[in-house]
């Protein structure tokens, strides 16, 4: 009996080792880690005219923070270029949606010329850090309304609006 007993548990051990050979292995469904809409507004200097971008502090960009808007430090194209950094946890493809093509432009690479970005309505990359950048094209008349142009961010098929970016009127 003990034989048997025996002989018993090791056919029910190979029994369970050849199920666990045969069964597939799956693969984790990523889910993509968006940032939040974050609000910059680009307005004119009622004193010089001069342009520049402002935002909430809590929408800047920190080491602490995965995404936000670069501070006016470490932004070496000047008020007129708007850093916004990102840090997507899969590919990513960055656009500027609908009519706010007409107004902002966003620029992607590595470099500390303005010219030598490359300029469109979209960008792309992979996960991990990244900078986008925006310069406006076009802004508002004197009396017409403000602009908002909206910033989408498509990361394993699902998209998201990262950015609004509020373009002021002109003053004069």
């Amino acid at each position: 009996m003990k034989k048997f007993i025996s002989i018993l548990s090791l056919a029910a051990i190979v029994a369970s080792a050849l199920l666990v050979s045969c069964a597939q292995k799956k693969e984790p469904t990523l889910v993509p880690a968006f940032p939040y809409n974050k609000t910059a507004t680009y307005v004119q200097n009622e004193d010089s005219g001069e342009w520049a971008w402002s935002w909430a502090s809590a929408d800047g960009w920190t080491a602490a923070k995965d995404s936000g808007f670069g501070t006016t430090t470490t932004n070496h194209f000047g008020p007129t270029v708007l850093e916004y950094r990102i840090d997507p946890n899969a590919a990513w493809t960055a656009e500027v949606v609908g009519q706010g093509k007409e107004y902002v432009e966003m620029g992607q690479g590595f470099d500390f010329d303005v010219e030598k970005l490359t300029w469109g309505s979209t960008a792309a990359g992979d996960r991990g850090k990244n900078s986008l950048y925006f310069r406006v094209l076009k802004t508002p008349e004197s009396y017409e309304e403000a602009v908002n142009v909206e910033v989408a961010l498509t990361m394993v098929g699902e998209t998201m609006v990262i950015a609004t970016l509020v373009l002021e009127p002109a003053l004069w």
